[in-house]
């Protein structure tokens, strides 16, 4: 469904026109962060490279990015092939940061988008980031997303859910509320149907 189609439901099941058009796109994008906040959806699930520049020693993390899995590093082999090697992540207080020139081998996560390692690059290191993350909702009416296809039954009783004083048109509100569970274990069984074959390490 595109972002236009939720709304029109969510328009009949609220019974006031257009009245709350403004509310509806902000309870969506908020009922969004919800579902997606209670677990790590695998179809959430990123990858993204990035290089850590000689004599740098941060990077900017991903865009939307929710909850950081791992960070590997690519080196070259003797026999020339890539081998990827796991950064370790530690709090910040429990780094010793010395200066010193070299390969990472831990980093922590500095506010909400910067990735801090412990030395200073000594040349470029090509790196890939795993992580989950949110879905950015546009305000766009052609706007649609994997949640919006495969969860729109969820997302619609969730938002429903939380405009009820507001609904006149019970009867159809009712149907998405009562059936958000039954929608929600269907989500989840599909998203557990997931398999990434190492896909960790290939282009997103």
């Amino acid at each position: 469904m595109k972002l236009s189609e939720i709304k029109t439901v969510l328009r009949t099941a609220i019974g006031r026109g257009n009245s709350y058009d403004d509310a509806l796109t902000v309870q969506i994008k908020l009922a969004v962060q919800e579902i997606e906040g209670r677990r790590d959806w695998q179809y959430a699930r990123k990858s993204k490279a990035t290089t850590l520049a000689e004599n740098e020693s941060v990077v900017t993390a991903p865009t939307n990015m929710r909850n950081l899995r791992q960070i590997r590093l690519a080196m070259t082999t003797d026999a020339g092939g890539t081998e990827w090697l796991t950064v370790k992540r530690k709090r910040e207080e429990d780094v010793v940061v010395t200066g010193a020139s070299g390969m990472p081998s831990c980093y922590w996560l500095e506010g909400e988008d910067r990735l801090v390692f412990d030395t200073v690059a000594d040349k470029d290191y090509l790196l890939r980031i795993m992580y989950f993350e949110w879905t950015d909702v546009a305000d766009n009416d052609n706007f649609t997303c994997t949640l919006f296809k495969r969860g729109a039954n969820l997302l619609i009783g969730t938002v429903l859910m939380k405009m009820g004083s507001l609904i006149r048109n019970s009867e159809v509100a009712n149907v998405y509320i009562a059936n958000v569970q039954m929608a929600e274990s269907a989500l989840v069984e599909w998203d557990d149907s997931l398999t990434y074959d190492g896909r960790d390490l290939e282009a997103s």
